[in-house]
This record gives C-alpha cells, structure tokens and sequence, in this order.
C-alpha cells in the first residue's frame, strides 16, 4: 500500500507538505500553523450502521451525532480507538488521515467545507500536515458531503 505522500503524488494534486511543532488536535494543528480553524480540518474514524467510515470536519466544529445519525439511518458514535494502529500502520500513534478508501472506509465531507477551499489535513505523524485543495481529497476519497456539525460552544472568561 502507497503513503499518504506517495497517494498525492500517483494522483497529481497538487499539495504542500507543513511541518510544525507536536500537535495532537487540529486546533493546535490550526494555531501552530497560524491558519484558521475552518481550513484545518480533522478526521475522525466513526461507527454507523453500515459499519466503520471517516468524517472529515473542520476543527473549528464538532460532530452533531443526532443529525448525523438521521442522515446514515442509525445510531453514529465515535470508534474505538484501540485499532488505529492497524487501519494506518504507516502513521504515528493516535493519527488519522482522511485516505481510508482504500482500507474499505467510506468518507463523509462536511459540506460547510468548499469544495475550491485549500484545507489543511493531519500527514503521517503529529508534526506534519499536508495542505490540498478540497475538491482533490473529495475526488480522490469519493466523499459523500452532508451538513453534520456544529460550533463548539463558546466560552467567555469571567
């Protein structure tokens, strides 16, 4: 099986390789890199009721479990983590790349996403990141999109 790296480039997308200091969410990932939350996005690897999948999310949202359960059919939670390892033996511990096609794993895009949007995605390990176009990732993984997320709530400083 080709690397993330290697996928992008048998594809020619066009793609910038970022490396930063550790960052073990995409929040960091966002602020490390002084680019804003919408445009880095996280991959999350879920369980519905056709099995495993991954959803890709901008970092700034989080995953509106009810709508998102509405639109599959059934109840959607979060994997395990505890198998990781095997689904992206080439990553570091704990990362999760939104190339899962060809493992089997469906992929769902938060619509909110454009698809000319450059969007900023986890490489292989928690100090690399891979800048794309949108469109790209969406072509390459054949993305379902749905409107599945939601803001984190804000909280102010007393």
């Amino acid at each position: 099986m080709s690397t993330v790296l290697e996928r992008l480039q048998e594809s020619h997308v066009n793609h910038e390789v970022l490396y930063h200091p550790p960052a073990y969410s995409a929040q960091r990932r966002a602020k490390h890199l002084k680019t804003k939350g919408h445009c880095v996005v996280k991959c999350l690897v879920l369980e519905g009721p056709h099995g495993k999948f991954l959803a890709l999310l901008p970092a700034d949202r989080k995953v509106h479990f009810p709508t998102l359960s509405a639109e599959l059919g059934g109840k959607v939670s979060l994997s395990r983590p505890d198998n990781l390892e095997l689904l992206f033996p080439e990553c570091e511990g704990g990362v999760v790349t939104p190339f899962g096609r060809a493992l089997g794993l469906p992929m769902i895009l938060e619509d909110s996403i454009g698809p000319e949007e450059m969007i900023v995605i986890e490489g292989r390990h928690h100090m690399e990141a891979i800048r794309l176009r949108c469109s790209d990732l969406e072509h390459l993984e054949q993305a379902r999109r749905i409107s599945f997320t939601q803001p984190w709530p804000v909280i102010r400083a007393s």
